[in-house]
């Protein structure tokens, strides 16, 4: 791709995240949550949080690695546990699909603190 149409591209991206005013990204440390992230902290500063995942099926070296970024990039940061093992479903192998919000069920957001700092509530039903 032309240095010209990323430049574009990532200049419609800043435009985005600036009308938004703030935003809370599902950062799991690969290539496409941590450029969100980045470019969201050097235009949000602040307003820009970045939730990281724990999860007995998510790999801690990679958990880990995840936060080892985010501190680097100086965002704001906060760690959920999801609990899709409690879930029969899951544990039987059904498909969740996500686009009909399946995984809500298994998430927890956090009452508040950053930092990995967790106090945790239920997601209100889909």
């Amino acid at each position: 791709m032309p240095a010209a149409e990323l430049r574009d591209k990532y200049e419609r991206l800043s435009e985005i995240l600036r009308e938004l005013g703030g935003v809370v990204i599902g950062y799991s440390g690969g290539v496409d949550s941590t450029l969100l992230v980045k470019v969201a902290r050097d235009v949000l500063g602040d307003g820009a949080l970045a939730v990281i995942g724990r999860s007995a099926t998510y790999p801690s070296r990679e958990y880990e690695e995840a936060v080892r970024v985010a501190l680097e990039l100086d965002v704001r940061w906060i760690e959920v546990t999801t609990e899709e093992t409690d879930v029969l479903k899951f544990r039987e192998g059904d498909p969740v699909d996500c686009r009909r919000g399946d995984h809500r069920r298994y998430a927890r957001f956090p009452a508040g603190e950053e930092g990995g700092k967790r106090t945790e509530r239920p997601l209100p039903p889909a």
